[in-house]
């Protein structure tokens, strides 16, 4: 089974694509709208390293409390959820540079 973690095929492919709707846009407005849009991701993936997994523990987190607030009652939500054991993600890239 190929490692998951390797994406160099797809971002191969998604290079070759950037490449034929460059020549393309002229032709077509569905090439011309995605055109930058493809670029852009692109760029994004290009640039994008991989997801440490404090930063998927810090994101599903914040998604399992935000479903739970109700945002029409500020005074019933729980601001202190965040205190104790939460660190952002940029310290924690920063922690695990350093070891």
């Amino acid at each position: 089974m190929p490692n998951d973690a390797d994406f160099t095929e797809h971002l191969a492919v998604i290079d070759a694509a950037v490449v034929r709707l460059e020549c393309l846009k002229r032709k077509s407005p569905a090439c011309s709208h995605i055109y930058p849009i493809l670029r852009c991701l692109q760029s994004r993936l290009s640039r994008a390293s991989p997801p440490s997994p404090a930063r998927e523990l810090a994101e599903s987190r914040f998604e399992d409390w935000v479903s739970n607030v109700d945002w029409f009652r500020p005074d019933a939500i729980d601001w202190d959820f965040w205190d104790g054991d939460f660190s952002t993600p940029q310290a924690d890239d920063d922690l695990t540079a350093t070891t």
